[in-house]
């Protein structure tokens, strides 16, 4: 027997004791080198009255075939603090601690989950443990680069847990720096940095070829061609070629691979960990899988985190994320203490331009929809979520359109196998749903053009498979929230808007405007102008002069510009020195181009001047029903075209615009559980 797989079954049950003394699996497991000598993996998660405790039992002398992995999630005994110093563990490859009480919080059993007793440890899931910044730290610090798969979801973590976490990451860019590979540039972009300023990715321009500006380039689908070493002996193309899948790291997946010896095996514990599934057993020189979801980080900490991941990130999960904006943005009837979350302007980290071998993707639906949630948490002043909803498209989105114009499609990375959106509102005014729909058309207009790509007259080369497997993440059902709105939504029901703050109709107003785009006599001789109008101010960082360009000396077509103009004036916001982004670039900013990123992101200053009626409320659609409708109707339409050919291969994508991959649906029942659907085949 090489696995004792109890996940699932009732953990008191008789038939799971090894011998007819034994009361329990508890007992159980301080048996199993002596009664099961070849068992390499333990999976008993969820059994909440199972002691883990009892494995440190097991002899671990010579001749004792140590275990492979190890999943004791969910259980509920308190870990004895010397537990995972234990010498029967010193084998383990794959180990599952989550929702196990205090792991995260204990800092003596914490400081023990460390190379030096965990020394062939490749994948550690430890969620749900209200796990703070030093915690992560820490892990990231002890174990650097010997991990490849790591889950820290459901924990307490903020921006400042991830300062170290660049020394997790394979070393080794598999970017393109300008001019190293001409075809690749010209398919995908490439990345300069010209004042060699950079700090893990963070001054990194994208230089576009005629094509990858707008993703299209007739060889975007083609896989990459085999490594080849030069005459130095160094490997030049080292990034997945896109057609092999990222390695799974799911128990079931490694249970499988761990139980299942390969053909250089020879069936000990040091023979399988080294030639046995060397994805699964050995280094791939850092962190490759990365679960972030259900934290505090920022979206700045994420775009920052990818940077720094020169290219090796597989897997990413980040379901949402703070976007902050300036304090004194969210005025009108929304209450003090407000937050934002979503990602906003950052499509072009998520090319294999900055992510090379990025498969797997689970993040905020605003990355696609460019709409931002809102959350109003303090029960005293919880704004309905049905209103937030309304909010964030009526006030919210109309500004990110402008600021952040450039949202994630499909052909901008077609090595992205798939891609899961989260936190997406069951209602919506109407925008939400034409953002969604437009993706499943891209989408299958996507899949069209891979389907031109394998039918070439020139070639039949391999081709990437693209877009196959899209999840939509719903939040709960507000609708009974339209029952609990009454006539006293209209005001003594509500928070009245801070007074101490600006006014709304302040806002709008030239005096606000003037005092936030003031500027003084010695600034204003500061500004350097270029012959077609474009300002700039010296400034030094890391000791090189740059210029950093602060808009436009005369009116433009691209009201971002005109805005940021008299924004980047106001010394308070002239800081944050970063390079212009392609979605700046969309937005009219110079390419090439440093900007003060603190003045851009004041664009999103936004007010709510007036609360919604229940009629506007109630007139809100369905966004599931929306796009289950139009599922049925593009199907509907590529069957009729498939009667009228006579055949089955039929052209995809335009006019009928099906798209034939996978849609799994999920619906959050309560504020902690989906229900899963896969019925949009």
């Amino acid at each position: 027997m090489q696995s004792l797989d109890l996940r699932g079954f009732a953990a008191d049950s008789d038939e799971f004791s090894l011998d007819t003394d034994a009361r329990s699996v508890t007992d159980t497991l301080g048996q199993l080198s002596s009664k099961l000598p070849k068992l390499r993996c333990i999976l008993v998660d969820s059994h909440a009255e199972v002691n883990p405790n009892a494995l440190v039992r097991n002899d671990a002398g010579l001749g004792v075939e140590l275990p492979l992995l190890l999943s004791i999630s969910g259980c509920q005994a308190k870990i004895e603090a010397s537990f995972f110093t234990s010498p029967y563990f010193r084998n383990l490859v794959y180990l599952d601690i989550s929702d196990i009480p205090e792991i995260g919080t204990t800092r003596s059993l914490l400081q023990t989950i460390r190379p030096e007793f965990l020394p062939r440890l490749r994948v550690l899931k430890i969620q749900g443990h209200g796990m703070g910044d030093s915690g992560a730290e820490f892990l990231f610090t002890s174990f650097r680069q010997q991990l490849w798969s790591v889950d820290l979801g459901r924990n307490s973590l903020t921006d400042e847990a991830f300062k170290a976490v660049s020394l997790t990451f394979p070393v080794g860019n598999l970017r393109i720096i300008t001019n190293k590979n001409a075809t690749r540039s010209a398919v995908e972009g490439s990345l300069r940095d010209p004042q060699n300023l950079d700090r893990n990715g963070q001054f990194l321009f994208v230089e576009e070829s005629e094509w990858s500006a707008t993703f299209n380039h007739p060889d975007r689908y083609v896989v990459d061609a085999p490594s080849y070493i030069n005459t130095q002996n160094l490997v030049i193309t080292s990034r997945m070629n896109g057609l092999t899948k990222a390695s799974s790291d799911s128990a079931t997946s490694i249970k499988k691979a761990l139980t299942n010896p390969t053909e250089h095996s020879s069936g000990g514990a040091s023979s399988l960990t080294e030639h046995h599934d060397p994805e699964v057993c050995q280094s791939k020189g850092g962190i490759t899988h990365l679960r972030l979801n259900e934290n505090m980080v920022s979206a700045c900490c994420i775009s920052q985190l990818v940077k720094s991941a020169p290219g090796h990130l597989e897997h990413f999960e980040c379901d949402s994320m703070l976007f902050h904006i300036p304090p004194d943005s969210l005025l009108g009837f929304l209450p003090p203490g407000t937050k934002l979350a979503g990602i906003l302007g950052a499509a072009h980290l998520f090319r294999p331009v900055f992510s090379s071998n990025l498969q797997v993707l689970r993040i905020h639906h605003s990355l696609v929809t460019q709409i931002l949630s809102i959350e109003t948490d303090h029960l005293s002043e919880r704004v309905p979520t049905m209103v937030s909803s309304w909010a964030a498209e009526t006030f919210l989105l109309p500004r990110a359109e402008h600021t952040y114009p450039q949202a994630f499609t499909p052909d901008m990375n077609p090595r992205l196998r798939s891609l899961t959106l989260t936190k997406i509102p069951r209602y919506s005014t109407g925008p939400l749903i034409k953002n969604l729909i437009q993706f499943l058309k891209l989408a299958s207009l996507q899949e069209r053009a891979v389907q031109d790509a394998k039918a070439s007259t020139r070639y039949q080369p391999q081709t990437l498979p693209g877009l196959r497997q899209l999840g939509l993440e719903f939040e709960h059902d507000p609708s009974q929230e339209l029952e609990e709105i009454d006539s006293s939504f209209d005001g003594s029901g509500w928070t009245a808007p801070d007074t101490r703050r600006v006014s709304a109709s302040e806002v709008g107003s030239s005096d606000l405007l003037n005092r936030l785009t003031q500027k003084s006599d010695r600034l204003q001789a500061l500004l350097l102008s270029a012959p077609t109008g474009d300002q700039f101010l010296r400034r030094t960082l890391y000791g090189k002069e740059l210029l950093v360009w602060v808009g436009s000396g005369e009116p433009t077509p691209h009201k971002a510009v005109d805005e940021y103009t008299r924004l980047a004036k106001n010394a308070e916001l002239q800081h944050r020195i970063e390079p212009a982004t392609p979605c700046h670039v969309v937005a009219g900013v110079p390419s090439g181009s440093y900007i003060f990123g603190a003045a851009w992101d004041a664009m999103m200053r936004f007010t709510t001047t007036n609360k919604p009626r229940k009629e506007e409320l109630a007139s809100m659609l369905d966004v599931i029903a929306a796009i289950k409708q139009f599922r049925a109707v593009t199907r509907t339409a590529y069957q009729k075209v498939q009667r009228d050919a006579g055949r089955w291969d039929i052209p995809l994508g335009a006019p009928h615009f099906f798209w034939t991959g996978e849609i799994q649906v999920s619906r959050q029942e309560s504020t902690a559980y989906y229900t899963h659907s896969k019925f949009w085949r």
